[in-house]
Formats: C-alpha cells, structure tokens, sequence
C-alpha cells in the first residue's frame, strides 16, 4: 500500500470514529489549557495567603482569564474544522450538564439562605455534593472522564471548608484545589490521547 493510500485509510478511519461517537471531543491545546489551572491555582492560593484580605478578589484575575481565553478559543474555532455529531452531541451535553448543576446550586443556595443556613456550610455542602456529581458524570462515557478531576478536587475542598477559620483560608484552600483539578484534569486528558494514538 501506498503513503497516500494508507493516509485516505486513517482520514476515513476517523471519520468513522466521530460519526459513531467514539472520536474525543478534544485536543492537545485543551490539555495544554487545561494544565493552566496549575499555575492560576498556586497563584490565587499565595494571592489569599499572603496578599492582604481586603483584595482576595484580584487572585481570581488569572482563573477569569483563563475562562475568557477557553471562550474565545470555542467561538472563534474555523468553521473547517466542525465538530462531528458524536462530538457536537457531546459539547451539548457537556453545556446542559453544567447549566443543570449550575441552576442546582442556585436553587440550593437560595434555599440556604431562605432557612438561615450558616452561611459558610452551604458552600461545603454544595461543593461536596457536585464532587459527587462529577463521579456520576465521569463514569457515564469514556468523553467525560475529565469529570473526575472534579471530584478528586471538590469534595476535599468540601470537606476541609469548615475546618477553615476564615474566608482568606478558604480561598487558599480553593486555590489548592484548583491546583489539583487543573493537575487531575490535564493527566486525564493526555492519558485518554496517548491510549487513541497508540491505537491508531
């Protein structure tokens, strides 16, 4: 067999992979992305240690720009390289799910507040529960592993909220939990690539 025979062979390979959904609906850049939750993480967690209270809100700037590139890298992708159903599907889902859970924590915040709920514990609890949740979505497609750095991070950070003596501690803590999600979340990635292309 010809180079080109056998490159026509792999494009038709992939094509059927994304039409039956088995391709993953994402890249090397998204796990490059996803690993600059590391450094954002350290920083808001040294910003809330060392910085002064008053200002805890300035550690988020890199977290915020790091969700502002994600956006722009999704609305301005080529139009050539549009994703396959299996993996549009999948971007739908994975925007609904987050909706949900984001509503959900309203709806529960809401309630919390309605029934005079400290007002720490409702944080602990609805980050426990969506570690939780993060379980059931990461084990519910192989596309969605990623999920599970959500839980790996989530409920410690959960856990360890009300062991916290005041709102600078916490955010530490939270800045060491994105930390490891962003860690979690990028070996995940790489792991799920490396298995597609060995196979391949």
């Amino acid at each position: 067999m010809s180079e080109a025979e056998l490159g026509r062979m792999r494009e038709d390979l992939d094509t059927i992979q994304q039409a039956a959904g088995l391709a993953l609906p994402f890249r090397w850049a998204d796990v490059w992305q996803t690993l600059a939750l590391a450094p954002a993480g350290v920083l808001l967690a040294a910003w809330a240690y060392f910085g002064p209270a008053k200002y805890l809100g300035i550690g988020l700037l890199p977290l915020l720009l790091l969700a502002l590139v994600a956006g722009f890298r999704q609305l301005w992708k080529p139009r050539a390289s549009e994703p396959a159903p299996g993996a549009r599907r999948e971007k739908l889902f994975s925007t609904l799910s987050t909706l949900a859970l984001a509503a959900g924590l309203a709806v529960y915040f809401l309630w919390a507040k309605k029934f005079g709920l400290v007002h720490g514990l409702p944080g602990a609890v609805a980050c426990y529960f969506l570690g939780i949740m993060c379980i059931l979505l990461g084990l519910s497609a192989r596309a969605r592993r990623v999920y599970f750095a959500g839980s790996v991070s989530l409920i410690p950070f959960g856990l360890i909220i009300p062991l916290c003596s005041n709102q600078q501690m916490i955010v530490a803590v939270g800045g060491l939990a994105v930390l490891l999600a962003g860690l979690t979340a990028g070996a995940i990635l790489a792991w799920q690539l490396r298995t597609i292309q060995r196979g391949t």
